[in-house]
């Protein structure tokens, strides 16, 4: 007759209450980011602690108190499907929960990199945004919380700079580089900014609100605007964006 072996029950504790401490240090590090299901970790935990528990009885049997248990019985089928599930369970909420989530793009800020209703993943664990990123922003809306996915285009420490060529327009300089929308392949002459939007992108590094042409972006802030840079509603309309308010990166896009 075949007996489950003390092996087998302690590789599956061993595996599983692993993969379920790494996977909670994983949700305290993201458990503060805009894209964290509140409901998630919840779920998991009470799941994995339940099966870490029967996977617990059935090492105590075997190993304390030396019972054999049938690989034909009722109770050796139940740890056969649970202790698997816990592993599988733990390596895609790792991934899938707290490394990269999907997301639906929702409007057309992003056209033509990103369409309506597209569908893209996006990655979320310890992520500090870079230039070009394209990355998925929480502000608060007039319902709440919501989703806005905008380019990055200057970073902490960045110098923001703003030519006047005309009375109240003109160019955007990051780093003494022209900042130019490339993503509009309809128009690829210099990107031009009203004074009002070069003020409300740098407001946190004004004075009293005194219009200063050139500024260092600080710390933990970032500018974010659209690649339809004509129909977005961006830094120019928000301001800076602290890192708090940033959940991840878009990494991989769905359809054209």
């Amino acid at each position: 007759m075949n007996y489950l072996s003390k092996e087998k029950s302690l590789s599956y504790l061993y595996i599983s209450t692993v993969l379920f401490i790494t996977n909670i240090l994983m949700i305290i590090v993201t458990f503060n980011n805009p894209l964290t299901k509140a409901w998630l970790p919840i779920i998991y935990i009470i799941g994995a602690l339940l099966s870490i528990v029967y996977l617990l009885y059935i090492f105590i049997k075997t190993y304390i108190y030396n019972e054999e248990i049938d690989e034909t019985s009722k109770e050796f089928k139940i740890y056969d499907f649970i202790a698997p599930m816990v592993v599988m369970t733990s390596i895609i909420i790792m991934i899938f929960g707290n490394v990269i989530v999907s997301g639906k793009v929702d409007g057309r800020s992003m056209e033509q990199t990103l369409h309506h209703n597209q569908d893209i993943l996006i990655y979320k664990f310890n992520y500090v945004p870079k230039i070009d990123d394209v990355i998925i922003i929480s502000r608060d809306g007039s319902n709440g919380k919501e989703l806005i996915i905008k380019r990055v285009i200057a970073v902490p420490g960045d110098k923001i700079s703003f030519k006047e060529t005309i009375p109240g327009f003109g160019f955007i300089f990051v780093n003494d580089t022209l900042y130019q929308n490339r993503y509009l392949k309809e128009d690829r002459s210099p990107t031009m900014f009203s004074k009002d939007e070069y003020m409300k992108m740098v407001e946190l590094e004004l004075h009293n609100g005194n219009y200063d042409d050139e500024v260092t972006l600080s710390k933990d802030y970032y500018i974010a605007l659209g690649d339809n840079f004509n129909n977005s509603s961006d830094s120019r309309h928000f301001g800076a964006f602290h890192i708090s308010q940033i959940g991840g990166k878009m990494i991989f896009k769905f359809g054209g």
